[in-house]
């Protein structure tokens, strides 16, 4: 039956008469055998992309004639597993895909497969059944065995007694023993891979980690672990891998059965970290086994246990001892002498053979997370890895780094902060390695008077590093040294490219280029690497000159200009680098302080700077104020400072019961609290005299904000020429609270008995220290500078970095929210397909972004479409100081903009055209805006030109 249904799906496909995809059934004795239909001889597999931009195969995809794929089991460092039926058999299997380019990497899979396919007669492990290569991907087909992982059987079960989970493994220990003797490594040996079978055995699954041992010596393993099982040496390419790797994989795992916790990462142990045994756990385990135990996941792989013969052995002498033998005090002196020389010897072997971890002893490293981007595809994944890795080595040294795969899908990476030299790292990240930055050339005097002219690889004929000098240039105004050679890039381009660029130098052949130069809209960033260059006489070759003369820096310019840019940016998250103080010996501690070691878990960090140059007395004042700032908040939190850079504060804090908001605004100096109507300042922060909390309930406040004299007699003035019934109070922009004109006004003072954020709560003990932080800021000592957030960071319950902060578990006031939920919801009504966000990048308090779909008859539409949207959602009411609205054609270029800025009590706008060929039309937006009364009223026709003129 089987066989004819593959017969009619093959008439079917051949006839081309179903569409792909299609279903035929047959049924025949009560079994419904199916099968899919394709639309050609070479099948082309349907993928798509998942959440986290993994790549996988669609369900109902037929692989190699007869696997149909039915359920996905999981994906990791190797490639996606799959759950697929045999169509011509009628069994389910699991199957392996590994995704790679590489021709040779996948002759390599599978012949590593067809290894493992001659290992059928061995008990414990999934079998490996088939495998093929399709569609650019190798495929291992294994035996699919139900049951339970022993992850799961130990977290629905508890922990495994000692002796029971050695004698569980025995049969495991030696099935891998005869698994290394055909030179097989799994390197993937965890409880997520061993399955507990009905009769209690057990059975090793997914090799899609092994590799063929025959290339040992060669060391050029991939470096792909898990943390907590895999041994130091899958830390290093370089690392050499035998069967003591596994013998650490799977000691880890009887570690994990006994204790229930998974060891400590091998890193973590080589910078001095102590593995605790289950005895010291309090754990009943006898000596000898756990002297097997420990042996067998000892750090360095000279000092375990060599093979699994070896390993399975010494369990077979622990669980059945021998006599004892009582040893004469001369021998076991000689011994234990011998064993101290023999340990040392084999310490300095292996740190002769691991210099980066030798280094890494007694030194300060930095891990930096790199999260994919939710669109990245799985071969950008690799490709941005093999990036990372690269660039890597030439920022740190050879060996002088850790690159790893986590669990939660990051790439981490383990350098000395020294590597960095002294520069930001998350400038540095972000500017070398994360981003898919380009080159760009823009006009020598001023970024904003010229076209900008971005040059790509593909304009690149060459580029490379010398050293020597160049004539006519201004060492001092570039910040070179007076005297000697210096380094300087060379490139050269494409005539067509190297002409338009010679259009923006000036009268003596010197321009401007910017790494990594950000635009958005009509803003451009200029916090990018930024070259004086030089043009030759051949007018196809540059000089590209900086003040950061270090060669690594240099280097990792020239890689990025001469390799393919990543597919998409990075997410960089790292733990902030802090000298933390200690409160019992810091004089002057804050009332709040506490050691940074009371928030190893569940706790966020934060960077605040301050943007000029303090002296020593501004400095300790700075750092006092800041201090009181934080003992407003009425929570615990460490403070600290950059590593030689005392403008910049690190405080740790416990989110619980602490406000998004307030970290925020605890930095900001005085004179920014005013009180204002929906456009304009009304009273400044020089007007309010005083500001108290008088309880009107029980947990219920009204703040008071009593003015000074000269401005109590303005107060009639001003309400009577208010525009509005309310006033708000505010914070450098941010509305607070708010009072009614009608209700909440005395002679002297205003009464502010609402807060502007979501749901308009009134003041109560949860939310009072936000208030009280804002009479701080305005009344309290003032700061010489402002500490603005910097960057955030936040650890989970296990210590580990998190790729975002989860602000839920903070208070917010979300301030601005409601209005901007507002707008999203009249846009549901009046135009499907828009959206109305916060720009987030913008220097604007209050800034709104609204992207609307593309229009049929631009530029009519796109001016419809702006008015429909502004006058519907009331975006002239004073709630935003900037408004963008934005659209993009059918591609997704950006087409045009429109934006509004408040101005002097009103909005004035004007539009901003993009991509090629929109010149065209600016006449006819002219002369639209002309016609429309709402134009002609809201739109800067000078300034528009200008603009227009710059674009």
């Amino acid at each position: 039956m089987q066989r004819l249904c593959r017969i009619v799906t093959d008439l079917y496909n051949d006839c081309r008469v179903l569409l792909p995809g299609v279903w035929i059934c047959v049924q025949s004795k009560g079994c419904i055998y199916r099968s899919r239909t394709v639309n050609s001889k070479n099948l082309r597999m349907e993928k798509s992309m998942e959440a986290q931009g993994k790549r996988h195969l669609e369900l109902g995809t037929v692989l190699d004639g007869r696997y149909i794929i039915e359920e996905i089991l999981g994906e990791g460092g190797f490639g996606v597993t799959y759950r697929a039926e045999n169509q011509r058999v009628g069994i389910s299997v699991a199957m392996k895909e590994f995704a790679v380019q590489d021709q040779k990497a996948r002759d390599k899979i599978l012949n590593e497969a067809h290894i493992l396919g001659d290992l059928v007669n061995l008990d414990n492990i999934a079998k490996v059944i088939d495998y093929f290569e399709e569609d650019g991907a190798a495929y291992i087909v294994m035996e699919y065995v139900e049951g339970k992982t022993l992850k799961q059987y130990v977290k629905e079960n508890g922990k495994i007694d000692a002796e029971e989970i050695f004698r569980m493994m025995m049969p495991l220990m030696e099935t891998l023993g005869k698994i290394h003797k055909k030179e097989v490594l799994h390197r993937d040996i965890s409880s997520d891979n061993i399955m507990v079978m009905s009769d209690g055995s057990l059975k090793l699954i997914d090799f899609g980690a092994a590799k063929a041992n025959s290339v040992v010596a060669e060391a050029t393993y991939s470096i792909v672990l898990k943390q907590g099982y895999a041994p130091v040496e899958q830390y290093s390419r370089g690392g050499k891998q035998g069967p003591w790797t596994d013998v650490y994989g799977l000691c880890a795992t009887i570690y994990e059965c006994i204790t229930g916790k998974i060891p400590a990462a091998a890193t973590q142990r080589t910078l001095g970290e102590e593995l605790e045994m289950p005895s010291q756990m309090e754990i009943a385990v006898g000596g000898r086994l756990e002297k097997v135990l420990e042996q067998g996941l000892r750090v360095h792989p000279e000092e375990r246990y060599s093979s699994m013969e070896d390993l399975r052995e010494e369990t077979e002498k622990a669980l059945i001892p021998e006599q004892k033998k009582r040893m004469p005090g001369w021998m076991a002196a000689v011994c234990a002498a011998a064993g101290i020389l023999c340990l040392l010897a084999a310490v300095g072997i292996y740190f002769y053979l691991h210099p980066e971890l030798y280094r890494f002893r007694g030194i300060v490293t930095e891990t930096v997370l790199f999260w994919p981007d939710d669109e990245m595809t799985a071969n950008g994944y690799l490709e941005a890895k093999q990036a990372i890795e690269d660039k890597y080595r030439i920022l740190a040294g050879e060996g002088n780094y850790i690159i790893q795969d986590r669990e939660d899908g990051a790439i981490e990476v383990t350098a000395p902060l020294e590597a960095y030299q002294g520069k930001d790292v998350w400038e540095v990240c972000r500017d070398y390695i994360s981003s898919p930055a380009t080159l760009t050339a823009y006009d020598y005097q001023d970024i904003t008077t010229g076209p900008l002219y971005g040059i790509t690889e593909n304009d690149i004929l060459d580029a490379h590093l010398e050293t020597g000098t160049l004539d006519g240039i201004d060492r001092e105004k570039i910040g070179l040294p007076s005297a000697g050679d210096f380094r300087y890039a060379v490139l050269v381009l494409s005539k067509e490219k190297a002409k338009r660029i010679h259009s923006l130098a000036n009268e003596d052949g010197w321009l401007r280029m910017g790494w990594n130069i950000r635009v958005s809209g009509a803003v451009i960033y200029r916090d990018c690497i930024e070259f004086y260059v030089r043009t030759a006489g051949d007018g196809e070759t540059f000089y590209l000159v900086s003040q950061d003369q270090s060669e690594a820096f240099q280097e990792l310019l020239i890689y990025n200009l001469t390799h393919t840019p990543l597919e998409k940016s990075l997410y960089v998250r790292f733990e902030i680098p802090a000298e933390w103080e200690e409160p019992e010996k810091t004089e002057g501690a804050g009332i709040n302080q506490r050691s940074r070691e009371e928030f190893e878990k569940n706790s966020i960090c934060v960077r605040y700077a301050c943007s000029g140059e303090l002296s020593d007395g501004e400095w300790v004042d700075m750092i006092a104020c800041f201090k009181n700032r934080l003992d407003v908040l009425g929570v615990p939190y460490a403070f600290g400072n950059s590593p030689g850079n005392r403008s910049e504060a690190v405080v740790m804090f416990s989110p619980e019961g602490l406000y998004e908001d307030a970290v925020v605004m605890a930095g900001w100096q005085k004179g920014r609290v005013s009180v204002s109507d929906k456009w304009n300042t009304v009273f400044s922060n020089y007007d309010i005299e005083d500001m108290e909390f008088q309880q009107e309930s029980q947990g219920n406040y009204v703040l008071k904000v009593s003015l000074s004299s000269y401005s109590q007699g303005k107060l009639l003035e001003e309400m009577e020429k208010a525009d509005g019934k309310e006033w708000y109070l505010d914070v450098r922009g941010y509305r607070i609270a708010k009072c009614s004109l009608e209700t909440d006004v005395e002679e002297d003072a205003l009464l502010f008995r609402t807060l502007c954020s979501y749901g308009e709560p009134g003041i109560t003990d949860e939310n009072i220290s936000v208030l009280k932080l804002v009479k701080e800021i305005a009344l309290g000592i003032d700061m010489p500078q402002s500490y603005n957030q910097e960057m955030v960071c936040e650890f989970d319950a296990d210590g580990k970095l998190m790729k975002n902060v989860d602000k839920t578990k903070m208070y917010s006031m979300k301030l601005g929210e409601e209005r901007l939920e507002g707008v999203q919801e009249k846009l549901k009504e009046i135009m499907p397909g828009a959206l109305a966000e916060a720009d987030e990048e913008s220097t604007y308090e209050y800034p709104l972004r609204v992207l609307l779909p593309a229009g049929k008859e631009f530029p009519a539409s796109f001016l419809e479409a702006v008015q429909k949207v502004y006058e519907a959602c009331d975006l002239g009411n004073g709630d935003y100081d900037l408004i963008e609205f934005i659209q993009r054609d059918e591609n997704g270029e950006e087409q045009a903009e429109f934006k509004f800025f408040k101005m002097s009590g009103k909005m004035s706008g004007h539009a901003v055209l993009t991509g090629e060929g929109m010149k065209k039309h600016l006449e006819k937006i002219k002369d639209l805006e002309q016609k429309s009364e709402f134009y002609r009223e809201l739109v800067d026709m000078e300034n528009q030109e200008r603009w227009n003129e710059w674009r």
